[in-house]
């Protein structure tokens, strides 16, 4: 059955909900999540489904999206869902080596 989508926030949460992979995935990571470009596409999608898979499976990890950000909007969605945002652009040397060693790393493309 498929879900009826009424508006972008039921698309939202239907695109971010954690399969059983996901949440089997992030039981088992160790330290915390760090997505670089994550206001692009999918890095939305993908910095929620992170921060609801370790929410469902008990494992308190901190999600951090790292982006330029140019719509306001985004980061203010990200830090509504519980995503530590921060603002800078990816490639400049100064503000990668700002952000912290997360042990988990994931680039947004798109």
């Amino acid at each position: 059955m498929i879900a009826e989508i009424a508006d972008v926030e039921s698309l939202e949460d239907l695109l971010s909900e954690p399969t059983e992979g996901v949440c089997r995935a992030v039981s088992q990571m160790e330290g915390d999540v760090l997505v670089l470009g994550a206001a692009g596409k999918m890095g939305l999608t993908l910095s929620r489904m992170l921060k609801r898979a370790s929410a469902r499976v008990g494992h308190p990890m901190r999600v951090i999206a790292a982006s330029r950000f140019s719509s306001s909007g985004s980061q203010t969605l990200l830090e509504s869902w519980g995503v530590d945002t921060r603002s800078g652009d990816l490639l400049s040397e100064p503000f990668l080596k700002s952000l912290p060693d997360m042990g988990n790393e994931y680039v947004s493309s798109g």
